[in-house]
């Protein structure tokens, strides 16, 4: 057994602007967790970051991390206004 493995986690995630693609900033084993890190999230650091989100994970029976698809995914948009 691996023991940094975890049951469940959430991941914290950036989604970016100019190419699409997504990168996790953050694991936490609680939604709670994850929500205090999202909303504490310096959007004014990354300029290319258009929100984050945070996604459910799992292991399988065969230590494969999965995606929970039946956790919908929580968006947080920026506060700040970007800039053209």
């Amino acid at each position: 057994m691996n023991e940094h493995y975890k049951e469940t986690w959430y991941e914290i995630a950036e989604s970016y602007t100019d190419d699409g693609g997504t990168m996790t900033i953050e694991s936490t084993d609680t939604l709670e967790e994850a929500k205090e890190c999202a909303s504490n999230y310096d959007f004014s650091a990354e300029p290319n970051v258009d929100f984050i989100f945070i996604d459910k994970w799992q292991l399988s029976d065969d230590w494969t991390p999965l995606k929970d698809r039946g956790f919908e995914a929580l968006i947080t948009k920026p506060i700040k206004n970007k800039k053209a």
